[in-house]
């Protein structure tokens, strides 16, 4: 009788200590899971960000209207994944929205030549 007890709280106690241990392990891997799914939508919207930019540069080289891009450039989507990213990143980041903002000023202008906004959008494409 006593070794059927032991046996028993030996196997309950053993299954409750690996439940807990898979369920850490699926927790942490979970998060983790939805840090990079997150990290990667964050990535996206950026980019897409940028291609309106570029959009928006065209017409308003095209059609000298700039009312548009300042709309698309003040539209900065908020990004909370890239909190975690690295010194070099952050400071690219950084260049390119600084870059991005700087369009409005130049283009305000009306006079800008084809050099000057080929070379924009070339910049900004290679921002992607």
């Amino acid at each position: 009788m006593c070794d059927i007890f032991e046996n028993l709280m030996i196997g309950v106690i053993s299954g409750l200590l690996s439940s807990t241990i898979v369920t850490i392990v699926f927790t942490y891997l979970d998060k983790k899971e939805k840090q990079f799914q997150g990290f990667k939508n964050d990535i996206q919207i950026f980019h897409r960000w940028i291609l309106r930019i570029r959009n928006e540069l065209e017409i308003a080289y095209k059609y000298k209207d700039i009312s548009s891009l300042r709309r698309a450039i003040e539209d900065e989507p908020i990004l909370p994944y890239f909190n975690g990213l690295s010194s070099e990143s952050i400071s690219a980041k950084t260049e390119a929205t600084e870059y991005i903002r700087t369009l409005v000023n130049e283009y305000d202008m009306n006079d800008v030549e084809e050099n000057k906004f080929k070379a924009d959008m070339g910049k900004l494409l290679n921002m992607l």
